[in-house]
């Protein structure tokens, strides 16, 4: 049997890769744990365990680390709230660009 997906948005770790993004200093243990929690959250919406995202499909493009910020952002500013937006929030943008450009973060953060 394998460790379900986490149901609940973890908002603490979306947090904190939200710091990361912006500039803080986040020790690399924390942002990888961060990244696991987030990304198990997002696969359990696209795939399985919770409400699933129903937006339109994501095109490859490039990224860059303020979209990412900006789009984690409005998540966690949603769950805060406990806005009715969350049914409608971009999960399968979230994890594609959580999926390109947070390993590049954890692999500088190792140097």
């Amino acid at each position: 049997m394998h460790t379900p997906y986490p149901t609940t948005f973890p908002l603490d770790d979306s947090l904190l890769i939200w710091d990361k993004l912006t500039g803080k200093d986040v020790p690399w243990t924390d942002l990888a744990h961060a990244e696991w929690e987030l990304q198990g959250f997002l696969f359990g919406q696209l795939l399985g365990g919770g409400p699933p995202w129903t937006g339109e499909p994501v095109a490859p493009y490039e990224i860059t680390q303020v979209e990412l910020a900006n789009t984690l952002k409005e998540c966690c500013d949603a769950v805060e709230s406990q806005s009715e937006l969350v049914q409608g929030l971009p999960w399968g943008k979230l994890l594609e660009l959580l999926l390109k450009l947070l390993p590049l973060l954890l692999l500088d953060e190792k140097k």
